[in-house]
């Protein structure tokens, strides 16, 4: 880099009458610690002794050539912050990724394949400051998960009105993308569910406004599979190459629940969350019952007129059977089952009642 820089001044000042100046930046970038383009030979001589500051030339230098629309600026930013976070300095890691973020949601598409990549980072590294022996939930800030909370939803939003807009052809990648993002959110949201016990009340707040708005968003993936499927679901693990946060999640169930997430939403399949739950290979008891709780009905059919314990195998019955599921069946599921059995005609009733008699 210095000699580059060397031969860049070299060629600047090889007319000593009416030299090239280098633009000088309006403002300081925060994220490359205030550092400021060297204008002199005399000033780059005085940096050569300091490689730090020469990769934060390096990125200045490469972002106004290139510009923040050009991959390789927002890649080289996002390299730098892994780097640092290799060496322990997670501050200048969260201080970079974020301004790439930001520098990707306001100059590329919505769905990128780049800020989708920079979410999943960010999940992976604090999935990795807040695990091991040697790290502890205090080395991430609530400040900074919640902002990336924030900026997910953010995209998703503006995903949200590419997948609905009638008026712009989609395709598939997007909608991939969407799906994606999706998972992504929730897996920020069951690491910010593990730092509770040191949040405050008012940060609590803010956190669950954010959720309110995720579930009045109510997005769902190609199969129908809302938030809460996904929360009850094993393969919601499943995100990227590094392991992040184990579904399902009681911690997030608990939470779409209090929102107000909606507990009557079936997939494609006609299966509630009950039903993904129990086809779950990690499914507990502790799982299901936060589900009953919450007041998902156990006797809900699906498609294939199964209902969520219909799904289980042998292997998983004993411990499903723990929840004792026959306790939150009322009156007026089984009135309704016994219309359905017996295909009881009925007319003149109100639409919400078809609706529940239907689903049994």
């Amino acid at each position: 880099m210095d000699c580059i820089q060397h031969n860049v001044f070299l060629f600047r000042t090889r007319n000593p009458v009416n030299p090239i100046p280098k633009p000088r930046a309006t403002s300081l970038v925060a994220a490359y610690e205030g550092a400021k383009e060297v204008q002199t030979q005399e000033e780059l001589d005085e940096l050569i002794s300091d490689p730090d500051d020469m990769r934060m030339q390096a990125l200045l230098v490469r972002e106004r050539i290139l510009g923040p629309a050009h991959p390789d600026t927002s890649y080289y930013i996002r390299y730098r912050g892994a780097v640092y976070a290799d060496m322990g300095y997670f501050e200048r890691c969260i201080a970079l990724w974020m301004y790439a973020l930001d520098m990707q949601m306001d100059k590329l598409d919505p769905l990128s394949p780049m800020t989708q990549s920079s979410l999943l980072s960010f999940a992976e590294l604090f999935s990795f400051m807040m695990g091991g022996r040697n790290r502890s939930s205090n080395l991430v800030r609530f400040q900074d998960i919640c902002a990336i909370f924030a900026k997910a939803l953010a995209e998703l939003e503006r995903g949200h009105r590419v997948v609905m807009n009638a008026e712009r052809p989609f395709n598939e990648r997007d909608l991939n993308n969407y799906s994606r993002i999706i998972t992504i959110i929730l897996h920020l949201m069951s690491l910010i569910c593990s730092l509770k016990s040191r949040m405050t009340s008012e940060q609590q707040f803010q956190f669950k406004k954010l959720v309110y708005q995720l579930v009045k968003l109510g997005p769902r993936r190609q199969d129908g599979q809302t938030l809460l499927h996904l929360a009850a679901n094993s393969a919601t693990t499943n995100v990227g190459k590094y392991p992040v946060c184990e579904f399902p999640c009681v911690n997030c169930i608990e939470l779409l629940t209090e929102i107000g997430v909606d507990m009557d939403s079936v997939d494609l399949q006609g299966n509630t969350a009950l039903h993904t739950a129990c086809l779950s290979e990690e499914v507990n008891h502790t799982i299901i019952l936060s589900l009953l709780k919450a007041g998902m009905h156990v006797d809900t059919r699906n498609c294939e007129n199964k209902c969520a314990l219909d799904l289980q195998s042998s292997r998983r019955k004993s411990l499903i059977s723990q929840v004792m599921p026959h306790n939150f069946v009322s009156l007026k599921c089984l009135a309704a089952r016994v219309v359905r059995q017996h295909r009881v005609k009925y007319r003149d009733i109100p639409h919400e009642l078809k609706l529940f008699t239907n689903k049994h």
